[in-house]
């Protein structure tokens, strides 16, 4: 893994918006999660978000095409 600094600007420009939703660009992959939650239970939540894009997994056929929803997965 190395820094992008295209990349990095990509994403400043788009989180500056405020906008919760992906970017209209489909050059860069957007892991987005959502959720409410008391603070005392960040940690499940984190982990279902994790859980959430790898059970993506599952419309994923090898070797690179998706039969449904995976962006996150594929990242």
């Amino acid at each position: 893994m190395e820094w992008d600094s295209t990349l990095a600007g990509h994403a400043s420009s788009w989180s500056s918006r405020c906008q919760m939703g992906h970017s209209q660009d489909g050059n860069y992959g957007e892991n987005i999660y959502y959720n409410t939650m008391n603070p005392q239970d960040a940690n499940f939540h984190m982990k279902n978000a994790v859980q959430s894009w790898f059970d993506e997994h599952k419309q994923f056929r090898y070797p690179n095409s998706c039969g449904g929803a995976c962006g996150h997965y594929t990242q």
